[in-house]
C-alpha cells in the first residue's frame, strides 16, 4: 500500500519503520503475530486470486466486490460510499493487479499499524503488559482486517473489519475498568460471565 501511494511512483516504501512494526509484532514476547500477518495479507491475495468463494461458512457466496453499498443485501452493508461509487471497477494494486474498490480507504490501514507501534514504543502505559500485548495485537490486525474490507467488498473483509473494531472497544475497556472491583456488568459488559476476556479474544 505505501509503495503504491509514495511521491512520483517512486515504488519504495518506508523500511525503517517496516523494521520498527516487525520488532512491535514481536514484542511481549509474541511468537505469532509477525506470521500471521504475512498471512493474512497472503490470504488476502489468494481470496482475490480465487474470486472469494462460491459458498463460505454460511453456505452463502462471497465474492471479490460482492457487498455492493448501493444494493440491500442481507449480509453487507447499505451506506453511502462515494468513494466506492467514484470507483466502481476498483483500481490494480501490487504484483497481482488486486482490484481495489475503496484505494484511499484501503491505505489509509497503515495508520492503524502505526497506533500499534505506539503502543509497543510509548515509554509509560498506566495499563498492564497483558493489555499493551492484547492492543498491540488487535490493531495490527484490524490494519489488514479494514483493508480487507475497504479493498475487497466481502462480507468476510466487512466481518473482519468489524469485530476487530469490537475487540480493540472490549480491551479498551476492560483495561479502563481494571481498577474497579471485578463485576461481570463492569468488566464484561454482561450479567453473566464471559467465558473469555478481552486479552483472550485479542
Amino acid at each position: 500500500m505505501e509503495k503504491f501511494f509514495n511521491p512520483n511512483g517512486s515504488g519504495l516504501f518506508d523500511r525503517t519503520y517496516l523494521t520498527s512494526l516487525e520488532s512491535c509484532l514481536t514484542k511481549f514476547g509474541d511468537s505469532t503475530m509477525l506470521s500471521s500477518q504475512d498471512g493474512a495479507w497472503k490470504g488476502m491475495g489468494d481470496y482475490f486470486l480465487s474470486n472469494g468463494t462460491a459458498k463460505d461458512y454460511m453456505g452463502l457466496p462471497d465474492t471479490w466486490g460482492g457487498c455492493i453499498p448501493e444494493e440491500p443485501n442481507t449480509r453487507c452493508p447499505v451506506g453511502n460510499y462515494k468513494e466506492w461509487l467514484a470507483n466502481k471497477d476498483g483500481m490494480p494494486f501490487g504484483d497481482q493487479d488486486m482490484t481495489i474498490f475503496e484505494p484511499c480507504n484501503y491505505a489509509s490501514n497503515v495508520a492503524y499499524y502505526h497506533a500499534a507501534t505506539r503502543i509497543c514504543d510509548y515509554p509509560d502505559l498506566s495499563i498492564d503488559e497483558a493489555d499493551q500485548k492484547a492492543l498491540m495485537q488487535s490493531f495490527a490486525t484490524l490494519a489488514m482486517g479494514s483493508a480487507m474490507w475497504h479493498g475487497s467488498h466481502t462480507y468476510v473483509g466487512y466481518s473482519f473489519d468489524n469485530n476487530m473494531i469490537a475487540v480493540i472497544m472490549y480491551v479498551a475497556h476492560q483495561a479502563s475498568v481494571s481498577g474497579f472491583p471485578k463485576s461481570s456488568i463492569l468488566t464484561e459488559l454482561s450479567e453473566t460471565p464471559r467465558t473469555k476476556t478481552g486479552q483472550d479474544v485479542a
